[in-house]
């Protein structure tokens, strides 16, 4: 860096020399950092109206196990607040409570959910507490009823045949750049990775013919007779098209700062969609199944009414699984459909007031034209004092715990093999940083420093 500073801006030098970059003040220059942006979120939280808490735990390279939680405030004006709140690593046994889908989290009078629910009755016993699982943890938990794992056992084997061993492997390489194909790899298929099953059957469909060529010429494609059977190839077909809605919906409900509500909406629209598969297929009709199309030739003497059952099967477990989204599903349509909802239907004690939003056209033309924080945030908070309180209630609920596997990610990458003997505190000090929204103040924390000092 110095000799950087000599050459960029000779002037400066001295200054940069006086720069110290020892092991032990770059720890304490990060953990004042970590402790001003806790410093910020305690400010924060003081002026919250509401929030929500996301939980997720992992273990870390070193199979210790680490618990996020994940905080999200709503303030008087609508303004939304999403900052890691702790880190706690758990070095003796953890219990099921804390894994999202598991019964003793479902269940309301056992494990965390208990726990947390005994600590606000005692703190604030007039105070409700909702709980919701993970929309996104839900949605992968529907795919296990698909039952088409013939499909992925053969698509499985023979990409392990090619990817297994190097000689195989570089072959097939140089035979798809022989025959100048578009793409010179195939993907592994990874279970934990929920996308990777619809980039690997993609490609395979892509570079189907090529692989069967390259089997043929290695005298294996007999090993794999399901490549050449018309029956499995209908369902390999099958299975790109559905399993392409899949990942596109998980897609749709992945991201930071997405709300409970739009989440909810994109698996409502999903499972609509489900339906309509499901009489398309009663109907032997193939319309938005593009690759099941292209086979429409060797269809003839298909049973159409196996596809129709998978994705009556795939409908019937969202609709199981995400059965507990039923009690809020009235406060999250008011939310989003303000203008439209039933005054009948709202709570007695913000009707008047819905009624005063819904009858005045400007606030209908802002509504329309606005995000919803925006819009709920530049409401007059007099007027529609009992409104927005109701509405906030629901903003800030977390609709999935994806913000949480973000943080995973970068503590893996920050605790890995070459620093695995990074300690627990400097860990969660780095993560902190580098999930938070919040602008470190240099200043506070130079002049801290030099109080210190003194």
């Amino acid at each position: 860096m110095v000799e950087v500073s000599e050459i960029c801006c000779p002037e400066k030098k001295h200054v940069f020399e006086n720069v110290s970059l020892s092991r032990r003040t770059i720890v304490r220059r990060i953990a004042n950092i970590s402790g001003n942006l806790l410093d910020q979120l305690r400010t924060k939280i003081a002026d919250f109206t509401y929030c929500s808490l996301a939980l997720d735990e992992s273990c870390d390279n070193t199979d210790t196990s680490q618990l996020l939680i994940f905080i999200r405030g709503i303030n008087k004006k609508c303004e939304i607040s999403e900052e890691l709140l702790s880190v706690h690593p758990m070095k003796d046994t953890t219990t099921a409570s804390l894994r999202i889908g598991c019964p003793s989290l479902t269940g309301k009078n056992v494990g965390l959910l208990n726990r947390i629910s005994d600590k606000v009755k005692e703190l604030q016993p007039e105070q409700d507490i909702l709980f919701l699982h993970c929309i996104i943890h839900q949605e992968v938990l529907c795919r296990k009823v698909w039952k088409l794992n013939h499909i992925v056992t053969v698509v499985t084997k023979v990409v392990n045949f090619i990817r297994g061993r190097a000689l195989n492997h570089r072959q097939f390489v140089e035979f798809l750049k022989e025959i100048e194909s578009d793409f010179y790899e195939v993907p592994y298929y990874t279970e934990v990775r929920w996308l990777s099953i619809g980039k690997v059957l993609n490609r395979f469909q892509y570079l189907l013919d090529e692989i069967v060529s390259f089997l043929a010429i290695k005298e294996k494609l007999h090993d794999f007779p399901e490549l050449q059977n018309e029956a499995w190839l209908n369902d390999f077909s099958f299975s790109v098209d559905i399993v392409n809605y899949l990942n596109e919906l998980s897609i749709n409900l992945q991201g930071k700062n997405q709300f409970a509500f739009n989440m909810h909406s994109n698996v409502k629209a999903f499972m609509i969609k489900l339906n309509l598969f499901s009489e398309n297929f009663n109907k032997k009709l193939l319309n938005h199944f593009p690759s099941l199309q292209t086979r429409r030739e060797s269809l003839r003497n298909t049973d159409f009414l196996k596809y129709s059952a998978i994705t009556q099967d795939l409908h019937s477990e969202f609709q199981r699984r995400f059965q507990y989204f039923k009690a809020i599903e009235k406060p999250l349509s008011l939310i989003s459909q303000s203008f439209n909802f039933d005054v009948q239907e709202a709570p007695v004690e913000i009707q008047l007031e819905l009624i005063d939003l819904q009858t005045n056209n400007l606030l209908k033309e802002n509504f329309h034209s606005n995000e919803l924080r925006a819009f709920y945030g530049a409401l007059n908070t007099e007027h529609f004092k009992h409104f927005l309180n109701y509405v906030q209630k629901y903003l800030v609920l977390f609709g999935s715990t994806y913000i949480c596997e973000r943080t995973f990610s970068l503590m893996v990458s920050t605790k890995n093999k070459y620093r695995s003997q990074i300690t627990d505190e400097n860990l969660h000090s780095v993560s902190r940083i580098a999930a938070s929204d919040l602008d470190p103040n240099f200043e506070e924390i130079i002049s801290n420093e030099h109080q210190t000092n003194k």
